[in-house]
């Protein structure tokens, strides 16, 4: 009988289609399709990459909203249907990958734990664009609705741990996992580089990290590949 293989679910989070189609479509091609899954919760598409991998049921979702998280737990609740699936990597869009699907593949199986953006220093903050193990992802399926997104305001979010954004997404996977879950973040994440996202131009603010061209995502794939990223938001539509 064969060994089974554990799985990574690629889950695009999108408004519509992603901007580079044609670019993930060849991460996929060479893909041994035993080893992933996709799943997607999109607005609109009108192309075929995402078509047949929507979720079953839509949220409302908005910027910082309630209904992005609940998207969230409609694509985990799909992919957790399939047991072989060991990691869920939340994508946007406007992510891309910066190395092979066989290296991002390699590095997760490494550990049982998921992958967060943040700072050692910033226990209580990850973004909602991270890599969720299996095990959590079974615990917000089984809890979520004692800690629904609807009944968890911005303003009660922030105020269990003085948590200083205006995002209820990027509030809400983090207090679900030290106030219903009592557990910390290194239970479940290593903090590592996932995504790479350039929030340093202060003529930006802090509100939108920087759109690369897709010339800019050309030249940085092999630097980032280099420093450990294993994906970058956001890189803007190839304009033929």
């Amino acid at each position: 009988m064969a060994t089974r293989k554990n799985k990574v679910a690629f889950m695009f989070l999108t408004i519509g289609n992603t901007n580079n189609d044609y670019i993930w479509n060849e991460f996929f091609q060479y893909a041994d399709k035993e080893k992933y899954i996709v799943i997607a919760h999109s607005k609109k598409i009108t192309t075929d990459f995402l078509k047949d991998y929507q979720v079953p049921t839509k949220e409302n979702t908005k910027w910082c909203g309630s209904g992005l998280v609940l998207a969230v737990i409609r694509m985990l609740e799909q992919g957790i249907l399939d047991k072989d699936v060991s990691h869920f990597c939340l994508l946007c869009e406007s992510a891309l990958p910066v190395t092979c699907f066989d290296n991002i593949y390699d590095i997760l199986q490494q550990s049982n734990k998921g992958y967060c953006q943040g700072q050692e220093k910033e226990k209580n903050k990850i973004e909602l664009w991270q890599i969720f193990p299996r095990i959590l992802a079974e615990e917000i399926i089984c809890n979520y609705k004692t800690f629904h997104p609807h009944n968890t305001s911005r303003k009660y979010l922030r105020g269990l741990n003085n948590f200083d954004s205006g995002c209820q997404d990027e509030l809400w996977f983090s207090m679900f996992i030290n106030t219903r879950l009592e557990k910390d973040l290194e239970d479940y994440f290593i903090y590592n580089k996932v995504y790479f996202i350039d929030w340093g131009n202060e003529n930006r603010g802090m509100v939108h990290p920087k759109c690369f061209t897709i010339k800019e995502y050309y030249n940085l794939v092999e630097d980032l590949e280099g420093l450990g990223y294993l994906f970058i938001r956001k890189v803007s539509k190839f304009k033929h």
